[in-house]
C-alpha cells in the first residue's frame, strides 16, 4: 500500500492523471494540496478502511485464522476474507487481498515458500 501511495504521489507530482477521478479542478494542485481538498469524511473513510485491514490482520489466531507473523505465523500470510468474513456481512465477500482470482491456489507448497522468501528478501 505504501509503495502504491508513493508511486501515485510521484505520478501526480509529475503531471500524470488518471482519466477517472473525483470531480473538481486538479490540474495545477500538488499532491499535498489535493489531500487538503479531500473532504473530512473521505479522509475518515480511507483511514477507517486501513484501520479495518490492520485490525483484521492482527486478529489472526484469535478467530481461528492463521496467526499474525509477530505471533509465530508466516510472514506475508493474511487471513482470507472469503473464509472468515462471509456470514459476518450482509453480502458475500467475493475477493481476498492475496490471490483474489485464485491464480496461485493450486501452487505447490515449495513454490509458495519460494515466492514468500523472494518477497521477504525484497523487503516487502
Amino acid at each position: 500500500v505504501a509503495m502504491a501511495g508513493f508511486v501515485g504521489y510521484c505520478l501526480h507530482a509529475n503531471g500524470f492523471q488518471f482519466p477517472l477521478h473525483i470531480p473538481g479542478d486538479y490540474t495545477t494542485k500538488s499532491p499535498a494540496e489535493l489531500w487538503d481538498q479531500v473532504p473530512t469524511n473521505g479522509k475518515l473513510q480511507i483511514l477507517g478502511f486501513v484501520a479495518f485491514l490492520e485490525f483484521f490482520g492482527e486478529l489472526g489466531g484469535r478467530v481461528g485464522a492463521p496467526a499474525h507473523y509477530m505471533r509465530g505465523g508466516l510472514p506475508g500470510a493474511y487471513p482470507s476474507f472469503k473464509k472468515y468474513l462471509n456470514g459476518v456481512f450482509p453480502h458475500p465477500v467475493p475477493l481476498d487481498l492475496y490471490d483474489p482470482f485464485g491464480i496461485f491456489s493450486n501452487a505447490s507448497p515449495e513454490k509458495k515458500a519460494r515466492g514468500r522468501l523472494i518477497e521477504i528478501n525484497n523487503g516487502r
